[in-house]
Parts: C-alpha cells; sequence; structure tokens
C-alpha cells in the first residue's frame, strides 16, 4: 500500500515525519513469516537492501534503519512486528523514499537530508521507483527466508557505518562490526566493546 501523502508518519524514537503530496514513496508491506519472533527484525536487512536496490549506485545503509545517498538521508525503514499467543503473527514493513523533494520540501531535521530528485538532478518516476522496490523486496524476502546469512552479508557490506566514528546516545565510539541478528559492535575509547541492540547512532567524520 502507497500513500500520496504523509501528514502524520511517525519513525524511529516516535518521531513525526510528513511529507508534502506527491513527492515521496511512502509505502507499508505485510509480511507473515513462519519464523521464531526474535527473528522478525532482521527482516529490516532484507527491506534495507531492497530499497538499496531500487535506489541504485552511490546508495549505502546507515545502521540501524536509514539509507543515505552522499552521506545524508533519503529514506528510512521502519519494522512493526505483532504476535499472537507467543507466535509471530506478521510484520509490518514500512518505507519512506525522498524522490521529488527540493530542498524546501524537506523537513527541519537536525541532520543531512536530501531526495533522490536533489542527488540525481532531475524527476524521479515514482511508479517505476515503487515497481522497482516491490520486485526487490519481494526478491530480498524469498532470500531472508532460504538464505538469512547471505542477506546478513549483503547487508554488511552495504553498511556506511562500520569502520566510522559514532556516536551511540551520546557516548562516542567506533562501529567495528555487526551481528547477525544486526547488533551493532562499538569500540570505546578505553578499549571496552559494547554490543548495541537498538538506538540512535550518529556518524562522525
Amino acid at each position: 500500500m502507497f500513500a500520496e501523502l504523509q501528514t502524520a508518519g511517525r519513525g524511529r524514537l516516535g518521531r513525526r515525519w510528513e511529507v508534502p503530496t506527491g513527492l515521496g514513496l511512502l509505502g507499508s508491506t505485510l509480511w507473515r513469516p513462519d519464523v521464531p519472533p526474535a527473528r522478525a527484525a532482521t527482516l529490516g536487512q532484507a527491506a534495507g537492501l531492497a530499497v538499496l536496490d531500487a535506489i541504485g549506485a552511490g546508495a549505502r545503509l546507515k545502521w540501524p534503519n536509514d539509507v543515505l545517498l552522499g552521506g545524508a538521508k533519503c529514506a528510512g525503514i521502519l519494522l512493526e512486528s505483532a504476535l499472537d499467543g507467543g507466535r509471530l503473527e506478521h510484520v509490518v514493513v514500512g518505507i519512506g523514499i525522498n524522490a521529488n523533494q527540493l530542498t524546501d520540501d524537506l523537513p527541519t531535521v537536525d541532520y543531512a537530508a536530501i531526495s533522490l530528485r536533489l542527488a540525481l538532478g532531475r524527476p524521479v518516476d515514482r511508479n517505476a521507483l515503487a515497481a522497482a522496490l516491490l520486485v526487490g523486496l519481494g526478491r530480498r524476502y524469498e532470500q531472508w527466508l532460504r538464505a538469512p546469512l547471505a542477506t546478513f552479508a549483503a547487508w554488511r557490506e552495504g553498511l556506511e557505518t562500520l569502520g566510522r566514528e559514532v556516536v551511540v546516545g551520546e557516548r562516542p565510539g567506533r562501529a567495528v562490526d555487526v551481528e547477525a541478528d544486526g547488533t551493532l559492535v562499538v569500540e570505546r575509547g578505553d578499549g571496552s566493546v559494547e554490543r548495541v541492540v537498538s538506538g540512535e547512532v550518529s556518524l562522525r567524520g
């Protein structure tokens, strides 16, 4: 399901995300994988790769759920899962891509944001982008079901975060690795290692 505008969108940490009519690609897909509930969060790896597939060369992933072009955010992914008697009932994967916004159309946020139009220097065909995204989602979902380690390896390769100086919460460190369940491994300045399951990460340098 795709929407033409977003007036009360919700991102990570409950942030509002508004998109003017006809400028973004805003969609949600419903999946019912027969997998343990703990594995549901890794579906975000497949979704991230599908967005990279749709956008094309130059796009990179920022842990845990953003997509970057030239170091600026152009897309975000949000997963919500539901349980029924301890079993995974479904996962909703929401994806928002900045498609045809100009600078004044982008929200005022505390990080760099960009649209595909601004990055490419030309308008984007949102129908073609939606079709490419749906094809990518289907392909990456099947890979995620059959070969989760291959999905993880491709996701890890696409991460801009690794090897970078980061701030997690308010604490600086260096992102040295990720684990198969999506956990980010951060090395602190004192040599200690922290495994971050979720949180807000800023890239430095």
